[in-house]
């Protein structure tokens, strides 16, 4: 939705070198949604945002997404996933897919809010 309101500043994050990755649509949590609403889901994100570039990765909301939906994002020509936290359990538990990537996040705002 970001970037079908302001496609300039996708142009501008663009221009800065960035690649352009799927979020989703609406920032619904894929945990929140059945198959068929997923895919739609991502149909939409994807079919704006390769108005401005190739899409090849994708990050989850919450880092959290069904394994069971993996081939989704195979389906979509997605390659990259980025949707799992190193302290989060399901890194540990993680699911392999034979035509995607599965790279945990570094760093993000969750650990800033993680009790030392």
């Amino acid at each position: 939705m970001v970037a079908d309101t302001y496609p300039r500043v996708v142009e501008q994050v663009q221009d800065c070198g960035h690649e352009i990755g799927c979020h989703g649509h609406t920032h619904t949590p894929f945990t929140r949604l059945d198959k068929a609403a997923a895919q739609k889901e991502l149909e939409t994100s994807l079919a704006i945002l390769r108005r401005f570039d190739k899409v090849g990765s994708f990050r989850a909301p919450n880092l959290v997404f069904p394994e069971s939906y993996l081939d989704l994002l195979a389906d979509n020509g997605i390659r990259i996933d980025s949707s799992l936290a190193r302290y989060k359990r399901s890194f540990r538990d993680r699911a392999k897919h034979p035509s995607i990537k599965r790279l945990p996040v570094s760093l993000t705002s969750s650990v800033l809010r993680l009790p030392v």
